[in-house]
């Protein structure tokens, strides 16, 4: 009772202040057990030798980072990680800007074409996967027989064993899907932009190019700090296509730090490794955020 009345005397209870917390408590408990708690035993794990079963478990610390950060394949799978966050946001940004220009034109079936390009950001993107493994496969695969009937190669082309096409006809996958997502939002960005530039550059004789150069790509910063946001932080995460369409070969050429840290997960079961590996990939994501926050507010 002495409890409950010292509590009653605080200020924010008399004030009802109390009460946006009381709110958000559910949502606050959730997010400890499910994201903060899993975090910090993650980064605990990282300084163990650490058996799932609890047994002989023992404290080695930074062993598993000098590992890590000595093992040669740990940085051919970084690169390849870098080179795959470049491919599916750049590329998907290059084609989805004139996309977004033109759907903000007066074309018909505007609305329709909209919608059909927004289609693969909401398929299960393994479906999507094992769509495109069936199209870049050497036998049986469409594209190499197009390429057979137009007498572009001789044989068959093994685009998921070759080591030089594996990764771009991965990375296919993630531009197709993300191409109709990219231009929904630069389209919403440009039609942000007040109408009274437009028509102040078309009078003062501007063409259409200028105006998309000098006003409507400046304008749309904010929108490529969200596409980059968003991009950057999913490709550092990705695993499913990588995994259901080469699971990392020809030789870790297709291999991601999500397809590393799950393999020394539970192929290898070293977990305390594995869980350097999150630790990791979670400084990797703070800093993007940390940068696309900071490029947002200096645009603001």
């Amino acid at each position: 009772m002495r409890i409950l009345q010292s509590f009653k005397e605080w200020p924010a209870f008399k004030t009802g202040g109390f009460v946006p917390y009381l709110f958000m408590a559910p949502a606050l408990i959730m997010v400890s057990l499910t994201v903060v708690y899993p975090a910090l035993r993650s980064i605990h794990i990282a300084f163990y030798d650490w058996d799932i079963m609890g047994r002989d478990s023992y404290f080695i610390g930074i062993s598993n980072f000098r590992e890590l950060f000595a093992d040669p394949i740990f940085w051919q799978v970084f690169r390849n990680t870098v080179v795959y966050l470049i491919g599916v946001v750049i590329v998907p940004f290059v084609v989805a800007l004139p996309l977004a220009v033109v759907l903000n034109t007066k074309i018909p079936a505007t609305r329709l074409l909209r919608s059909i390009f927004f289609v693969p950001m909401v398929s299960p993107i393994v479906v999507m996967a094992l769509v495109f493994t069936w199209i870049f496969q050497g036998d049986l695969g469409i594209l190499s027989h197009i390429l057979q009937k137009l007498n572009f190669v001789d044989e068959p082309v093994y685009f998921l064993l070759d080591r030089k096409l594996a990764m771009p006809s991965v990375m296919t996958v993630i531009v197709w899907s993300r191409v109709g997502y990219y231009a929904i939002i630069l389209l919403a960005g440009i039609q942000a932009i007040p109408t009274d530039l437009f028509e102040a550059a078309y009078i003062d004789g501007a063409s259409y190019l200028q105006v998309v150069r000098r006003i409507t790509i400046p304008l749309l910063r904010n929108s490529i700090i969200i596409i980059w946001f968003i991009g950057g932080i999913d490709t550092f995460k990705q695993f499913g296509v990588v995994w259901a369409m080469t699971q990392g070969d020809p030789l870790h050429r297709t291999e991601v730090l999500g397809i590393y840290l799950y393999q020394y997960s539970f192929a290898f079961m070293r977990f305390g490794y594995a869980a350097s590996v999150a630790v990791v990939l979670f400084l990797i994501s703070g800093v993007l955020t940390t940068v696309s926050l900071r490029l947002r507010r200096e645009v603001f």
